[in-house]
């Protein structure tokens, strides 16, 4: 726990996590992350850490809060908020 909460309060190594998951979840390898790209990586953190898969509208709300150019599509630098958060969750739960 304490590795990951280290994590969350060091930016440039959230930055490095966030790099790595993008390539994983940009799956079309086009530069952003869409809807169902970010379905499928929501509903795989879920099942890693033992929580309710997350419904379609749940995942279009986390797309809606993040996508803050209104392109319906993720770009690095709207998708760090995201990983920073799950971290933040992570570290928080002891997981």
């Amino acid at each position: 726990m304490g590795k990951v909460k280290d994590l969350v309060n060091n930016p440039q190594a959230v930055e490095n996590v966030a790099k790595n998951v993008f390539k994983l979840a940009d799956s079309d390898k086009n530069g952003f992350i869409s809807l169902s790209e970010l379905e499928t990586l929501t509903r795989f953190i879920a099942s890693e850490c033992g929580s309710s898969t997350p419904s379609r509208e749940d995942v279009f709300n986390v797309m809606l809060a993040l996508d803050t150019n209104t392109d319906s599509k993720l770009s690095f630098e709207e998708f760090v908020p995201f990983v920073k958060e799950v971290l933040e969750v992570i570290a928080s739960s002891g997981l």
